[in-house]
């Protein structure tokens, strides 16, 4: 089990291929939101792209993580604040997110990049969360494509964050199926603030 996360930072070119990352969660641990307090859930990613340039993650499986999935953002400087450049033209294809303690797929600061064939079950919250809540990030230039949700808690799909245009744009969603949303808190498939 995956004791902190697997992070790339302000790499290029980077693959991950055909590998199981499985998180700290034990049994009906993140499936409920609520993982014990001695387990900090945001600091647990499966994968943790950081200012990175072209990676490709293919035919990952993460399960069982106490926080994202999947994080695609800039880069935190520990003594100030975020800095750097964005992740930019990220792949997330043929792999499978599920029983997150938060999100699926958070999206914080990225220019480019296709998330397609890839399949995100049994999330708290969203199954992809655009979420640009800070000042110069962006998400922009997005392809959603071919993808399946299922029992995700909110959104299957959300724009929820402080960003607008012209710093989030240009987002195709095509050929999702969504499907069993969880009773709990069905909000609806799809939300987008503009």
């Amino acid at each position: 089990r995956l004791p902190f996360r697997s992070r790339i930072g302000q790499g290029s070119q980077i693959t991950l291929k055909n590998m199981t990352i499985v998180g700290a969660c034990g049994p009906g641990e993140c499936q409920s939101n609520a993982a014990p307090p001695e387990k900090d859930g945001y600091v647990q990613y499966g994968v943790n792209l950081e200012s990175t340039a072209s990676p490709v993650l293919d035919g990952l499986h993460i399960p069982d993580v106490l926080s994202d999935g999947i994080g695609i953002e800039g880069t935190l400087d520990p003594n100030c604040c975020w800095s750097g450049q964005p992740t930019s033209d990220a792949t997330i294809q043929n792999s499978v997110v599920d029983h997150v303690g938060r999100q699926g797929i958070s999206v914080t600061d990225l220019d480019g990049g296709v998330i397609r064939n890839t399949t995100i079950a049994e999330s708290p919250e969203t199954g992809i969360d655009i979420e640009v809540d800070n000042q110069g990030f962006v998400a922009r230039n997005l392809k959603i494509l071919g993808n399946t949700f299922t029992h995700i808690h909110a959104n299957d799909i959300s724009n929820g964050g402080l960003g607008a245009a012209p710093d989030v744009g240009n987002i195709d969603i095509e050929n999702n199926t969504m499907s069993d949303q969880a009773t709990t808190c069905a909000e609806g498939g799809i939300y987008l603030r503009a």
